[in-house]
């Protein structure tokens, strides 16, 4: 994959491909995850429940069994339920799996605009690999790490204009940060700018 077909591509496959070996085990699980949060008016309480489940294992907050027990409470084989069930039951590049199914779910005249919506989660969960950011620690002052971790535990990222003010007054000039942080988004739980404040991985 070339950086122009990152940037502009209209299909996830490739991306999810491109990422397999640069991306934690937490990345591949959150892009199963946000892949299923975009169908949230269309899931059962219980179904939500499983997917916050899949992002809690991803962060570490969850038991290896409580996800199994999750798991095998889950009955159907509709493109809904195997896109949960794979965010959450499998691990790395198979959990990312989950957004064709995802893509499956909203049916075939919605399908070509939802996975277009998935290639946008990519670049907000990844940046743009061809240009890796070196993410300067003082950059990580109180007020930006307030605001990211504010952010990330509410999954309400209004304030990421204010993230980028943050980064800029503590020295940051790097355009694809300022830029992110001020773009419109989409931004999801392990965005590439939150994760870099937050020092996840």
């Amino acid at each position: 994959m070339t950086e122009e077909e990152w940037l502009h591509c209209d299909w996830p496959n490739e991306m999810v491909y491109f990422i397999r070996h640069r991306a934690s085990e937490r990345k591949k699980r959150l892009i199963g995850c946000a892949c299923c949060r975009r169908l949230w008016p269309l899931l059962p309480d219980g179904y939500k429940a499983r997917v916050e489940l899949g992002e809690a294992v991803a962060d570490g907050v969850a038991t290896d069994q409580a996800r199994m027990d999750a798991v095998l409470a889950i009955n159907g084989d509709d493109p809904l339920t195997l896109a949960v069930t794979t965010a959450l039951m499998y691990s790395g590049y198979d959990a990312a799996d989950a957004w064709c199914f995802a893509a499956d779910a909203v049916g075939a005249e919605q399908r070509d605009g939802e996975l277009l919506a998935q290639t946008s989660i990519l670049r907000d969960l990844f940046g743009n690999p061809f240009r890796p950011v070196l993410f300067s620690p003082h950059w990580r002052t109180a007020i930006a790490v307030s605001l990211a971790q504010r952010m990330y535990e509410s999954r309400d990222y209004a304030a990421m204009p204010l993230l980028g003010d943050a980064l800029q007054g503590a020295g940051c000039n790097d355009d694809d940060v300022l830029n992110h942080c001020r773009g419109t988004g989409p931004h999801i739980r392990g965005c590439w700018v939150v994760d870099a404040v937050l020092g996840k991985e």
